[in-house]
C-alpha cells in the first residue's frame, strides 16, 4: 500500500496513524527521526487525554519525515500532517 495517495476518511482524523503506516510504521518511523524510544512515535497516535500529540506529529519532525519519505519515492504532502474532518460526516 505504499505511495497510495488517498486515505480512508477515518485516518484523516489522525495524521499520524495514517503517515506511520505508509511510511513502513514505527520502527521505520523511528529511524527516520533519529529517535530510539518507541513510545515517541507512538504518542503520536494518542489523544491529548493519554498524554498524546491527538494524532498530530510533532512539527520538529516534519522535514525529516517528508525527506525520509521523498528519498523513497512515497509520495507525501503538508496536507497529510493535518486532521481534517470527514466530507461524508453529514
Amino acid at each position: 500500500m505504499l505511495g497510495m495517495t488517498k486515505q480512508d476518511p477515518s485516518q484523516k482524523l489522525n495524521p499520524a496513524a495514517a503517515l506511520i503506516e505508509r511510511l513502513g510504521g514505527i520502527t521505520v518511523v523511528m529511524d527516520a527521526i533519529g529517535t530510539g524510544a518507541s513510545s515517541t512515535v507512538h504518542r503520536w497516535t494518542y489523544p491529548k487525554a493519554r498524554g498524546g500529540t491527538g494524532g498530530l506529529i510533532p512539527q520538529r519532525h516534519i522535514p525529516a519525515l517528508m525527506e525520509f519519505a521523498r528519498d523513497r519515492g512515497i509520495e507525501v504532502s503538508a496536507e497529510d500532517f493535518i486532521p481534517t474532518p470527514s466530507t461524508e460526516a453529514a
